[in-house]
């Protein structure tokens, strides 16, 4: 279900580009953040993984191996969720709070309705908009 690009999509400050997560800090400084935190006495090794290419796999299969597999996931959650609500507040978008139940229920009925991809499941290979006009209330699942 792919939109249209507005003709007015580079001229109309309608629109703004979602960030991705290395825009949020996110990505590998989150990772780092962690393992400061939860492992510290793998914060070295953690570092290591990230200077090469398959960083998260290793960094997983380490999680795994302590056991902080499921503390991480949450940990990256929580950070996500609130690395997005700071950057709605910063761009004049409100947030509506919803429990998770009504809130997957009205994400996918919107969804559906309107064509657009919920914000977590955006593409990451092309640009992701949001319209304050189309979207002016954001939800979080």
């Amino acid at each position: 279900m792919d939109e249209e690009v507005p003709d007015d999509l580079e001229t109309s400050d309608r629109y703004l580009v979602v960030p991705h997560k290395t825009d949020l800090d996110l990505g590998r400084s989150l990772a780092l953040r962690f393992a400061g935190s939860e492992l510290r006495d793998c914060h070295d090794q953690v570092l290591a993984f990230f200077r090469r290419r398959g960083a998260y796999a290793r960094f997983k299969n380490l999680l795994e191996s302590k056991g902080a597999l499921q503390r991480w996931y949450k940990y990256e959650a929580e950070s996500t969720e609130k690395a997005l609500k700071d950057w709605c507040v910063e761009n004049g978008i409100r947030i509506i709070e919803r429990d998770e139940d009504s809130a997957a229920q009205h994400t996918a009925a919107r969804t559906r309705a309107s064509g657009l991809l919920p914000i977590a499941r955006a593409d990451e290979r092309r640009r992701s908009l949001l319209c304050r006009e189309r979207i002016p209330d954001l939800q979080f699942m």
